[in-house]
């Protein structure tokens, strides 16, 4: 028997090669771990270390696929990830701080040792963290347009409803046995599978959008996701808005009143209120994050080696005063960015035309795009300025299905609206399957 230990909380890359090779001298067959989502993850990067030759890295970063793992047991003592009856697990590679994920059924553990006990000496903040976890890998699979099954939503709710009860309870009564067996036994079924039975198993955002953060900054891994989640959840509602009214109504119990928008909002701020309750936070800064300019630029440097430019969002009534305006230009321009987005201008009036044509001129001068939303429709400025890549002043399908007949709003707009130039229209909104 050897005995390896203890795993650092961000499950870092260099100690699997180094272990691997020590399981395979030393002719072990079985990797037992005991703790939370890092031991088990350590365990199962070993395992597919032992296993298969080359850089466990490569699994992660989707280069090829593990034909095997060392069989791995667990010992819970933290819940969370999951990873007790899970397929994935997730590593971080230190020369870069690369934190990348791997599902593989090779992976998933043989066995689950589930003591509730074993977590009563958890710090309340690592608690909280666990609980924010596990409801997330099920609202991952929750939000999601790819088709849903009443059985699987039903789950999914009671499953959430459970955790938010049970985390509120462990705040104030951390040895409670009962709250921490009901939330044990929810982080295994929130990512095992079950609650993505019948859909497209979710697209996982806001665990990608962690991973970055995570793989940068020490953050808790739970901490990371509630900072972030509000922010994605707004941005993306009214794209999945029948899924954010539902999730509002059965799980967060808001009231049936107003506007389907209105009650998904509401969902989110009862969200959001939640995570306060159990002391997590809900912004980036509340995380303890404020990036520094080379940290941003790291950001733009690495989305560019994937293909990917950054373009930012800003209010309109941020454009107002010249010097800020320029400074934020010229931010941008130095970082990388090569583009903005404004929105919120709602009016043209001389005073706007003209705020338009100095945004326009002042960012041609640093190279950045713009993409000028809520606003009037363009007359010719796309000459001058041809870094205006599109403006708005068309009425898209954000404004909702059943307004009117859209097959014939959308044929005529080439020889009405577009005419006087390119539209920054809203092509989709999703829905019921059903």
């Amino acid at each position: 028997m050897i005995q390896e230990g203890p795993t650092q909380g961000r499950h870092h890359h260099p100690q699997w090669p180094h272990r691997s090779e020590l399981c395979k001298k030393e002719g072990v067959d079985f990797i037992l771990a005991v703790g939370g989502g890092s031991a088990i993850d350590s365990g199962k990067a070993i395992g597919y270390g032992v296993v298969n030759e080359g850089d466990v890295w490569d699994f992660y970063c989707k280069k090829r696929q593990a034909k095997g793992c060392l069989p791995v047991g667990a010992v819970l003592t933290l819940s969370a990830t999951g990873s007790e009856m899970s397929n994935s697990s997730v590593i971080t590679r230190e020369e870069d701080w690369n934190k990348r994920g791997y599902n593989c059924d090779y992976g998933r553990p043989k066995f689950a040792i589930m003591n509730p006990e074993l977590t009563m000496t958890l710090p309340d903040y690592q608690t909280a963290c666990g609980c924010t976890d596990i409801m997330m890998h099920t609202m991952e699979r929750y939000f999601t347009n790819g088709g849903n099954m009443e059985i699987t939503d039903s789950i999914a709710e009671a499953l959430l409803r459970t955790v938010l009860t049970n985390a509120k309870i462990l705040v104030k009564e951390p040895d409670n046995y009962d709250a921490r067996a009901e939330v044990m036994w929810a982080g295994s079924l929130a990512h095992n599978g079950l609650t993505g039975c019948g859909n497209d198993g979710g697209d996982f955002s806001s665990h990608a959008l962690e991973h970055e953060i995570g793989g940068m900054f020490d953050v808790a891994h739970g901490a990371g996701l509630a900072a972030i989640w509000g922010s994605w959840a707004r941005y993306v509602y009214k794209d999945c808005l029948p899924r954010f009214k539902r999730y509002a109504l059965n799980v967060m119990g808001v009231k049936e009143e107003g506007t389907d928008e209105e009650i998904a909002l509401k969902g989110i701020e009862a969200m959001e209120d939640f995570y306060r309750e159990i002391h997590m936070p809900v912004t980036i800064r509340e995380l303890g994050i404020e990036p520094t300019d080379e940290q941003l630029k790291e950001l733009v440097d690495y989305s560019a080696q994937f293909g990917v430019k950054i373009w930012l969002w800003r209010h309109g009534r941020d454009m107002r005063d010249p010097k800020k305006r320029r400074e934020l230009f010229e931010r941008c321009h130095r970082l990388g960015v090569v583009g903005l987005k404004l929105d919120a201008f709602s009016h043209e009036s001389k005073e706007f035309v003209d705020l338009y044509q100095s945004c326009l001129k002042e960012a041609a001068e640093y190279k950045l795009m713009l993409n000028i939303h809520a606003s009037n429709k363009p007359t010719g400025e796309v000459r001058t300025w041809p870094n205006e890549m599109s403006r708005e002043g068309i009425r898209g399908l954000e404004y909702g299905k059943n307004q009117y007949e859209w097959s014939t709003h959308n044929t005529t707009l080439p020889f009405t609206r577009l005419v006087a130039g390119a539209g920054d229209y809203t092509p989709v909104i999703f829905g019921e399957r059903r």
